[in-house]
């Protein structure tokens, strides 16, 4: 199923280097990172509590613990800020109004840090 908040290819492709980079682990991946990426977006989007998150999203515990992991090793400030940046030059280049809806929630979230 797909939701408002889930990433587009395009969108997807702007940090999917940056969370694909590590290969340690990769043979024991059960849900790919942009499933986890659209989960943690879906969630703080929706304002929902972990738990209460759609069942087509992995495990909340599994999310949870992704997130937790990126925020503390930087990634996900990094992948925020790179697709910030990206978006903004975007944004002067086209004034897509997909891009500037991604502009305000990426605003949005970096505000958190």
């Amino acid at each position: 199923m797909r939701y408002e908040s889930d990433l587009t290819t395009k969108q997807w492709n702007m940090i999917k280097p940056l969370f694909e980079a590590e290969n340690r682990g990769k043979h024991l991946r059960v849900h790919s990172k942009r499933k986890l990426v659209n989960a943690v977006l879906y969630i703080n989007k929706t304002g929902c509590q972990w738990r209460l998150s759609p069942h087509d999203f992995p495990k909340h515990t599994t999310v949870s613990s992704f997130y937790q992991r990126a925020v503390k090793s930087g990634l996900w400030e990094k992948s925020l800020i790179n697709w910030y940046n990206l978006l903004k030059y975007y944004e002067i280049t086209t004034k897509s109004a997909e891009n500037m809806t991604i502009i305000s929630h990426l605003h949005t979230l970096l505000k958190r840090f």
